[in-house]
């Protein structure tokens, strides 16, 4: 949380901020809450999504990668201009490969840890809004669930 005490000093924080994917366990929130009383930031809100498996492993394989810069596309939710092409170079996009067994390795660690973590912030007291979403819809779906 080093780096989490950095970025609450500049000025990019100062009407807010949003940490997505982390805290990702108990002892990372713990972290973050101490951070965050030592410069009188009071965490608001915790929000966790969860959505199928299913769901979550369409949302992988779909995935398209510009290998030099990073850039990501999806099949459904953003795609490319022109189907397979990086809309800014040209260049050929590559579909990353979806290991089944390891996603479900990852989720059943991934929704330990989440229900830890809802159990920690609803314990913290007032001041915490702790919130749980289904996040099985598109984008904009899910942003207006939030």
């Amino acid at each position: 949380s080093g780096s989490l005490a950095a970025l609450l000093e500049g000025p990019q924080c100062r009407r807010g901020f949003l940490l997505e994917g982390f805290p990702s366990n108990v002892v990372q929130a713990q972290r973050v809450e101490e951070t965050l009383a030592k410069h009188s930031v009071p965490l608001e809100h915790a929000v966790f999504l969860d959505a199928p498996e299913d769901v979550l492993m369409e949302r992988c394989r779909g995935r398209l990668l510009h290998e030099a810069s990073g850039r990501l596309y999806h099949d459904a939710f953003r795609p490319p201009v022109e189907e397979g092409i990086d809309d800014f170079t040209g260049d050929k996009l590559v579909r990353p490969e979806v290991d089944q067994e390891q996603l479900t390795r990852n989720l059943v660690q991934h929704r330990e840890n989440a229900e830890l973590l809802q159990q920690f912030y609803s314990e913290a007291g007032p001041g915490h809004g702790v919130a749980r979403k289904v996040a099985d819809g598109s984008i904009s779906e899910v942003t207006r669930a939030i």
